[in-house]
């Protein structure tokens, strides 16, 4: 068994951080673009200059660069028993997603975060939420696909399918968003992430009958009847994304959890389709419209 990375030079700290988390040697790394080989100097690690090529020996594929990955490129990674898991870098056209290989998953990072971990046995306990709101800001050299997927990640599992959504920003191509959702449930939720605040920020609130929930990455607070309630811990520093990914790989490894598989990148796809057809035409979307267009059966 063994892990190869494809990442970009600046994920160097993350990489590191991933494999301290996993149990199992370096095979090879990569990185694309005009620095080709020099995370793998860095990490002295052999390197990988095709994402297609696959290393011997390799049980564990972990993409962390934010450059588009297709169905393709990873097809290779599909005729053995290897596992691809990523930390957002999936096709963008929601044909492309529903042609990945059954293998790829999803590494969440909010959802994977020391925060939700123990807000969750209070969370499953609660009552249908009846409203959320996602607040995943933090200043970025990257554009704000990321942060909008690990949020539509976490309110499409916490608030469950959604059936419209509505998006707009503060100037075009400008780096805040914000998105209102409606869910099957009957729940409303939003989204707020701001590419240029230069406090790093991942809280997601959860209204419901009982109480309020506040949760950010390492703890949570909750308001209710019985006054408030606290569990995690206090400090508001989180996890790299690759301690995170790290993580998310070694409980599917131990414990058998799926994770977030590809149904899940799919209905990813359809959210942010739907968010950019929303900020182009002002209207509200339909996810099951949006898989309508592109011939996807949900």
């Amino acid at each position: 068994m063994g892990l190869v990375v494809w990442a970009q030079l600046e994920d160097e700290p993350s990489v590191r951080d991933a494999t301290q988390v996993l149990d199992m040697p370096l095979l090879a790394v990569g990185n694309p673009g005009a620095t080709r080989g020099a995370l793998a100097t860095r990490l002295e690690a052999p390197p990988l200059d095709d994402l297609r090529a696959v290393p011997e020996g390799a049980s564990t594929l972990l993409i962390m660069t934010d450059e588009e990955v297709t169905s393709e490129s990873l097809r290779p990674w599909a005729s053995g028993t290897q596992q691809v898991f990523t930390t957002g870098s999936f096709p963008a056209d929601p044909e492309e997603a529903a042609a990945l290989p059954d293998r790829v998953r999803l590494a969440p990072r909010f959802l994977r975060s020391a925060g939700f971990r123990s807000a969750l046995d209070l969370l499953e306990a609660s009552p249908t939420p009846s409203s959320l709101h996602a607040d995943f800001s933090g200043k970025t050299s990257r554009d704000l696909r990321a942060l909008l997927i690990d949020a539509l990640d976490t309110l499409h599992h916490v608030g469950g399918a959604v059936v419209s959504l509505r998006a707009k920003q503060d100037t075009p191509g400008g780096a805040r968003i914000s998105v209102l959702l409606k869910h099957k449930t009957g729940a409303i939720s939003t989204i707020r992430s701001d590419g240029n605040s230069p406090v790093v920020r991942r809280q997601l609130v959860v209204g419901s009958e009982e109480h309020l929930l506040e949760i950010h990455a390492q703890g949570f607070r909750a308001y209710g009847h019985q006054g408030v309630d606290e569990g995690g811990q206090t400090q508001t520093c989180e996890s790299s994304v690759g301690a995170m990914a790290g993580t998310t790989i070694s409980r599917f490894q131990h414990a058998g959890e799926e994770g977030r598989g590809p149904a899940d990148l799919v209905w990813l796809s359809l959210l942010l389709a739907g968010i950019d057809l929303s900020l182009r035409t002002g209207d509200s979307v339909r996810p099951e419209d949006i898989a309508s267009m592109h011939g996807i059966r949900l």
